[in-house]
């Protein structure tokens, strides 16, 4: 027998022994696909927390009436636990003796709005939700779902098993205030109460008693960002039960993303022109439309911050100007400015709204700065070396005659202080024409270096 036989027979029976004692591990998720899907349900143990018990729900919630263990064919396990332990949902009989006796339990509960847009919101870390923190949260109307996110999930009270009486939830106020002055129809929270402990009937009986709101509770919310999610949430059927374990999905909430929107700007809306009523993606695109008119009654501008109505490209609702669909909750652009009515999906443009300007500008805020006597927006590199121009770009371009401070055209400071459209400039350069056509006083010069410089620091930040 040669030597490499024996070594095999010898490593043989650890191969065998290592194959045998290989464990298989079940895969465990709480985020699919990066980020794409999060299941914002806590995994039930036997220290899964629930108000009746300073223990947990115990090891008995789940038991093997059939074991295969002891010579049955299958497994077959008898579930026991309280309806309002771990991620749950109140049905109204929850609060209300009527309402239970008159069978409205979690089976009776609309899916419709347990599945849905949801906005996650960060509460104050230090209180409880008053209505003057809900009037500070600043939540849009027409959005219908909200899971608050609040001091429980930093201290971790739904991973200890103990009942935790100084959990952060509703005052009745806070509840009232939702009640009368939003559109939620689900209030998410991350305890085992919507209700502060000392108003736990109070503000329950608030959120309940017109049979309008879902509360969801005990819900999972650690490391989403604040923002929309997709959220999907599903009780067990439970005829006459008023509440129920619940299994609850935060897919996030992209829906349409840069898919709509002209060439001027995405966005998940069309615009309500207030001058002739008719729908456009935006004012460049109707300014295009009417201007291509010979009928001169036709042919006028839309004044954008004048739009009081606009269609969600999504769910094809007309409702007024705002950031969120009043019907299906989308973000008709992730960049919205409430005082120039604008959207944009496109935020790798750097959007910012310039109050000095009063309009709203590209390329980012902090690489700008505001000139009070140009009246415009400079490029930083310009602060104490450019020269001033009373109200800059309040004028027409000196070349092509469109009026600069609603132009989307990227613009410059020529030496004589005036402005002018950058393309303008390259092209009077290009044509060697050195006198500004505003003033005649000389406007660039020819070295290679100072043209380099007025491309790259003369750049004013483009009218969006």
């Amino acid at each position: 027998m040669n030597s490499q036989m024996i070594l095999l027979l010898f490593l043989l029976p650890c191969i065998v022994v290592s194959s045998q004692d290989t464990k298989l591990v079940p895969p465990r998720w709480d985020v699919y696909d990066n980020g794409k899907i999060y299941d914002i349900t806590h995994r039930i143990t036997a220290e899964t927390p629930t108000g009746i018990s300073q223990t947990g729900i115990g090891e008995d919630y789940l038991r093997l009436h059939d074991s295969m263990k002891n010579g049955s064919d299958y497994n077959f396990s008898i579930i026991k636990l309280p309806a309002h332990s771990g991620t749950h949902v109140d049905a109204p009989g929850h609060f209300y003796e009527n309402y239970y006796e008159e069978g409205f339990d979690v089976d009776s509960l609309d899916l419709r709005v347990l599945n849905g847009p949801a906005l996650l919101v960060d509460v104050p870390r230090d209180t409880n939700i008053t209505a003057k923190v809900m009037k500070s949260l600043n939540i849009p109307k027409g959005v219908r779902r909200v899971l608050f996110r609040t001091l429980n999930t930093d201290r971790r009270l739904m991973w200890e098993k103990r009942f935790d009486t100084s959990y952060v939830g509703f005052m009745k106020d806070g509840a009232q205030w939702l009640k009368d002055n939003t559109d939620i129809k689900l209030v998410g929270i991350d305890y085992l109460s919507v209700a502060a402990y000392d108003h736990l009937v109070s503000a329950h009986r608030v959120f309940l008693k017109n049979r309008e709101i879902i509360l969801v509770e005990g819900l999972k919310l650690k490391d989403l960002e604040a923002g929309i999610y997709d959220v999907h949430c599903l009780p067990l059927r439970l005829f006459g039960a008023e509440g129920s374990p619940i299994r609850c999905l935060a897919p996030d909430y992209n829906l349409g993303k840069l898919l709509h929107g002209c060439e001027h700007y995405k966005r998940r809306c069309k615009l309500r022109a207030p001058c002739c009523n008719k729908l456009f993606s935006c004012r460049h695109c109707h300014n295009k439309y009417t201007h291509a008119s010979n009928d001169p009654i036709e042919s006028h501008k839309m004044v954008l911050k004048d739009v009081k109505q606009v269609v969600c490209l999504i769910c094809n609702t007309e409702q007024p100007v705002s950031h969120i669909c009043a019907n299906c909750g989308v973000k008709m652009g992730e960049y919205f400015c409430a005082i120039c009515n604008l959207y944009d999906d496109d935020t790798s443009k750097q959007q910012f709204h310039c109050y000095d300007c009063g309009i709203c500008r590209l390329n980012g805020r902090d690489n700008y700065y505001h000139c009070q006597k140009c009246g415009c927006c400079l490029s930083i590199e310009l602060r104490g070396r450019h020269v001033c121009s009373e109200n800059a770009i309040k004028k027409e371009c000196p070349v092509c005659l469109e009026h600069l401070f609603h132009s989307i055209k990227p613009m410059t400071n020529m030496h004589c202080g005036h402005a002018v459209h950058l393309g303008c400039y390259f092209e009077m350069m290009s044509k060697n024409q050195p006198l500004c056509p505003g003033c005649s006083k000389f406007s660039f010069v020819k070295q290679v270096l100072e043209v380099i410089f007025i491309v790259l620091f003369l750049v004013m930040a483009a009218t969006y």
